[in-house]
């Protein structure tokens, strides 16, 4: 059976946040893939694109947050899915400077400042186009915050940021809506 969420989810004008939540294994990705290739889907928006950020690992410890190489990776990804030119977002043309002494703190808020001047080429980029943008197996809800690329001052352009997850973390925000997934019945 087609898997239908109501067309008032992804009508976005300007900004919108669906989150699709449930327990691991339920059928989140799946329930995301089946709206992302339908028709209505397809022929509303411009572009569709598909990001899994997942839980990132590393030998020493789970990483809490979307790091600065992950995000310009992501922001890579989404340009190929649209055709844009990927080289805009390689971590070398991020002019990301440290200089010797730099703290951990000063270089962390030296990426956070690269990460937010690649959020606002991507804002340039998609402006006046209607877009659909998938974030799968979302952990920590501050990440989607990177990936809202609407800016102030835009009126052309429409997103909507379909969210799968399993946290409990409150994924609210203007023009938000929840769907909690519980287990599928066989109808």
């Amino acid at each position: 059976k087609e898997f239908q969420v109501e067309e008032k989810y992804f009508n976005a004008r300007r900004s919108n946040r669906v989150t699709l939540r449930g327990m691991g294994g339920i059928g989140k990705t799946t329930a995301a893939a089946m709206i992302a290739h339908q028709n209505e889907i397809r022929s509303y928006f411009d572009h569709v694109c598909w990001i899994n950020l997942g839980k990132k690992f590393t030998t020493e410890k789970i990483l809490p947050k979307l790091q600065f190489s992950m995000y310009f990776d992501f922001l890579q990804k989404i340009c190929q899915q649209i055709g844009f030119d990927t080289s805009l977002f390689y971590t070398e043309r991020s002019f990301l400077y440290f200089n010797p002494g730099d703290s951990q703190l000063k270089k962390s808020a030296k990426e956070v400042q690269a990460m937010e001047k690649a959020k606002e080429l991507m804002s340039r980029l998609l402006r006046g186009y209607r877009v659909l943008i998938i974030l799968d197996d979302v952990w920590d809800n501050g990440d989607c915050d990177w990936f809202d690329f609407i800016a102030a001052d835009d009126s052309e352009t429409d997103l909507v940021l379909f969210v799968t997850t399993r946290t409990d973390d409150d994924f609210r925000f203007t023009g938000s809506v929840n769907i909690n997934m519980n287990l599928l019945s066989e109808e």
